[in-house]
């Protein structure tokens, strides 16, 4: 129970952080792709999406945004098991004291 709720306490900081990066990153995937598009701005459109795509740069901003998307997943998925951790001990809390009313 008190590691739950150290969980809830912490994770507005938590949260907050991995949010932050996981948008910092998805910006980034984006302006890494226009970078190397305008690397090749002498091919055609879909030529230079297919470098970009294809570009060292690139697949290192994809690594990053995966990376810190999981990060919030599990931030997100600790926070979620905190919660009913607190919820089961609240409903075993009120089946006790019913059953000692």
């Amino acid at each position: 129970m008190r590691g739950a709720l150290n969980i809830l306490h912490g994770a507005p900081q938590d949260l907050r952080k991995a949010v932050y990066e996981a948008r910092k990153t998805e910006c980034m995937l984006k302006h890494i792709k226009s970078l190397e598009m305008k690397r090749h701005n002498a091919m055609a459109l879909s030529a230079q999406e297919r470098e970009a795509y294809a570009s060292d740069a690139y697949k290192q901003a994809l690594e990053a945004d995966a990376i810190a998307g999981a990060e919030l997943a599990v931030i997100k998925a600790r926070l979620d098991a905190a919660k009913i951790t607190i919820e089961v001990w609240r409903t075993e809390s009120a089946t006790e004291r019913a059953s000692y009313g």
